[in-house]
């Protein structure tokens, strides 16, 4: 699944964990990024030492933090995209009700109509 045009809002820092509404889903550190620490977002993986780490994250380091002799990273396994694809969140405001697929988290994040908004005349 290629997310990246969905990905604008907040993925260099990953999807918080505490967001997760079935948390029986969540399958621990292997669904964090070894960079972020955070829930992966578009998840790439390390083809030496395996680590996965979001797409954005590795991205910009362009190195592999564990000290791998050459960068080279390809979209994560099937299962760890099945398992993600499973998780529910809540939105990241409040006072939204609403559950989210993981496909749509981040879309939605950047679209709730309850977001605050700021004024453009106070930049």
């Amino acid at each position: 699944m290629n997310m990246n045009s969905k990905l604008s809002v907040n993925s260099k820092a990953g999807i918080d964990p505490q967001r997760i509404i079935n948390k029986e889903k969540f399958r621990g550190e292997v669904l964090l990024c070894k960079i972020c620490t955070k829930l992966l977002v578009e998840p790439h993986d390390c083809t030496i030492c395996g680590n996965t780490f979001c797409y954005d994250c590795i991205n910009e380091l362009k190195k592999c933090p564990f000290g791998c002799d050459r960068y080279n990273v390809k979209p994560t396994s099937y299962g760890i995209t099945s398992i993600l694809n499973q998780l529910k969140f809540s939105c990241i405001n409040n006072e939204c009700k609403e559950q989210l697929s993981y496909a749509n988290v981040l879309t939605h994040d950047k679209e709730c109509k309850l977001s605050n908004v700021i004024c453009p005349n106070l930049r």
